[in-house]
C-alpha cells in the first residue's frame, strides 16, 4: 500500500496540472505584491506629511491578500478556492480508467491499494494547491511589509469581536497565519477528495472538476440561514460570516465522509477489470 500511495502522490506532484496550478498562484500572488507595494508607497509617502492616530503602521497580517477585503485578488482567491483544490489531480481517476492505466496497474497492485493511494494523493495535491497562493503572497509581502502586530483599531484586514481566535490574531498574527493555513489545507484537500468521488460516477470530467465549486454554490444558497455550515464561511481567513469551529469541523467531516464513501462505492457501470 506504500507502494501505491508514492507512487500516486508522486504522479500528483509531478503532473501538468499540478504545475500549471503553482504557476497561476504564484502570478495572483504576485499580481497582489505588486499592488500592495503601489499602496505602500503612496502610504508611507502620506504618513510622512501627516501624523496622526489614523496613520497607524499597516501590518503584513492586515494585508495579505486572504485579509485585505478590499481587493480583487481576494475574491478571486476566495471564490475559485474549490476549483484549485480540484485542478491538480482530482479528475486523474476519470484519466485513468479512459486510457487504461488502471488495467495496467491492477497486474502489480490491488484495487484497495490503488485507491487508497489515489485518495491519499487527491487530498495532498488539493491541499497543497490552495496554500501554495497563500504562503507565498506572505513570503513577497514580508520583503517589505513590517510583520508587526495588527492594530485593532484599523477596519481594514482586521478581525470582527465575534471572529475565532480573534485575541490570537492581535496578539500572536503569525501563529494565527499557520492555523488557517492548516484550514485551507485541509479544506482544500477534503473539496478535491469530493470531486474525485464525482469523477468516478460521472462520464463528463468538467463537470467533476466543477463539482466542488457548484457544491459551495449550493450550499450558499440553501443554507442563507446557517452560513456557518458553507465552506466559503469558514475558508475565509478575513472571517467576513461568523462561524462555530464545531460548524466548520462537522461540515468538512461530512464532505469528506461522503467524498471517500463514493468513491469507494462499488460502481455497477465501471468495466470490470
Amino acid at each position: 500500500m506504500r507502494n501505491a500511495c508514492k507512487v500516486e502522490i508522486k504522479r500528483a506532484f509531478q503532473s501538468t496540472a499540478m504545475k500549471i496550478i503553482i504557476i497561476i498562484g504564484a502570478l495572483l500572488a504576485v499580481w497582489h505584491t505588486v499592488d500592495t507595494y503601489k499602496s505602500w508607497q503612496e502610504y508611507l509617502q502620506i504618513r510622512e506629511q501627516y501624523t496622526s492616530p489614523l496613520f497607524s503602521m499597516r501590518s503584513l497580517y492586515t494585508e495579505l491578500m486572504m485579509m485585505n477585503g478590499n481587493e480583487i485578488q481576494y475574491v478571486l482567491f476566495h471564490n475559485l478556492l474549490p476549483l484549485f483544490a480540484a485542478f491538480p489531480f482530482a479528475v486523474s481517476y476519470y484519466a485513468d480508467r479512459k486510457n487504461g492505466y488502471q488495467k495496467n496497474l491492477y497486474v502489480r497492485e490491488t484495487r484497495k491499494e490503488y485507491f487508497c493511494g489515489k485518495i491519499t494523493a487527491v487530498f495532498l495535491s488539493g491541499g497543497t494547491a490552495v496554500v501554495m497562493p497563500a504562503i507565498l503572497d506572505f513570503i513577497f509581502l514580508s520583503t517589505f511589509m513590517p510583520a508587526v502586530k495588527p492594530d485593532s483599531c484599523v477596519m481594514n484586514g482586521t478581525l470582527s469581536p465575534a471572529s475565532n481566535w480573534q485575541n490570537l490574531f492581535y496578539e500572536q498574527p503569525f501563529v494565527y497565519f499557520i492555523i488557517y493555513i492548516m484550514i485551507y489545507f485541509v479544506g482544500g484537500g477534503i473539496l478535491a477528495l469530493f470531486a474525485l468521488a464525482v469523477s468516478r460516477w460521472l462520464k463528463k470530467s468538467l463537470l467533476a472538476f466543477m463539482s466542488p465549486f457548484l457544491l459551495c454554490i449550493v450550499m450558499q444558497l440553501l443554507l442563507k440561514d446557517n452560513r456557518g455550515f458553507v465552506p466559503y464561511t469558514f475558508l475565509n481567513m478575513k472571517q467576513e460570516n461568523r462561524f462555530q469551529i464545531w460548524q466548520m469541523i462537522v461540515t468538512l467531516g461530512v464532505i469528506a465522509g461522503v467524498s471517500i464513501w463514493g468513491f469507494l462505492r462499488k460502481n455497477k457501470k465501471e468495466e470490470v477489470l
